[in-house]
């Protein structure tokens, strides 16, 4: 996913216009569509747009007719990141499960990934620790069976995170 934050004085005066761009792709090119609105909500909208207007675009992509079962993923991944950011952790759980089924249908490693690291940063934001070092624990079997993640800089942070969390040093939820 391109770091889009790094272009947030570019992006930000044309936001409005990247809008109504991004609901005629939903209906016109719906899978260049869908995967811009998730790289514009991980990598910009994130940091710079209130949640309604994050949710107003990812529901939006979610309904786009037509869409392939990766960007369907993705999509509810990103939503399903935003509902825990929220705090409507059941939402959260639905959204990563049926994104999760869907990245291990097509197969989407990377979905994959950010389904279980949402799933466990769910679990501990609801303090469920046994619950979310289970799930830190199924995210790096999976990246330590990938040579291209079990090194990875971001997989790196994940596993300190999950060793604060899981080795009892951190009480908190991320």
């Amino acid at each position: 996913m391109p770091d889009l934050g790094a272009h947030a004085e570019e992006i930000a005066p044309d936001f409005e216009n990247i809008q109504a761009a991004l609901f005629w792709g939903f209906e016109h090119a719906v899978d260049r569509a869908c995967a811009f609105a998730v790289a514009l909500d991980g990598g910009y909208m994130a940091f710079h747009k209130p949640y309604p207007v994050r949710r107003q675009l990812l529901e939006a992509a979610q309904r786009a007719e037509g869409q392939s079962d990766l960007s369907q993923a993705h999509t509810l991944q990103s939503l399903g990141d935003l509902e825990r950011l929220e705090d409507n952790y059941g939402a959260a759980r639905e959204r990563y499960n049926q994104a999760l089924a869907l990245a291990h249908q097509i197969p989407d490693t990377v979905c994959q990934l950010n389904c279980l690291i949402g799933l466990a940063r769910l679990e501990r934001a609801q303090g469920n620790r046994e619950a979310a070092c289970a799930q830190y624990a199924a995210l790096f079997r999976l990246t330590d069976s990938l040579p291209a993640f079990a090194s990875h800089p971001t997989v790196q942070d994940w596993k300190r995170e999950a060793a604060e969390y899981c080795d009892g040093r951190s009480e908190s939820g991320a």
